[in-house]
């Protein structure tokens, strides 16, 4: 075991052109290793009262419910105005790299690094 710059305990050093390319994008370190890259997330602006006015923010999770969670402990309220019952609210659309989730696993859409989520809410109406 190796400890890293922050403490952690590593299993493996990384080769010297890896770190550089890890450290190169936004990353959290986790214990034994592990590495989680952030997730870019864009917020509507009727939810950013709820992300202190960010027009984006960044989050962890390997699926969209995970990736919530996760946003809910930084910015409290967030997860209840997105989901519902364990379903995403009918009138909020989610985006993942311009795909509509409810085509691509719903709230269980599985992410991968580097990936960006947009929120978006529904717009209905029209004309008569």
């Amino acid at each position: 075991m190796h400890t890293n710059g922050a403490g952690f305990r590593t299993r493996a050093r990384l080769a010297p052109h890896t770190r550089a390319r890890l450290t190169a994008h936004t990353t959290t370190q986790h214990c034994y290793g592990e590495t989680l890259m952030a997730i870019k997330v864009s917020i509507p602006t009727i939810l950013r009262n709820l992300t202190d006015g960010a027009k984006s923010v960044e989050g962890e999770g390997a699926t969209l419910a995970e990736l919530i969670t996760d946003l809910d402990k930084r910015y409290p309220g967030l997860a209840e105005r997105l989901v519902e019952n364990g379903k995403l609210r009918r009138f909020i659309n989610v985006y993942l790299n311009d795909e509509d989730v409810r085509f691509v696993g719903g709230i269980e859409a599985t992410l991968s690094d580097g990936d960006t989520v947009t929120v978006l809410p529904a717009v209905a109406g029209g004309m008569r």
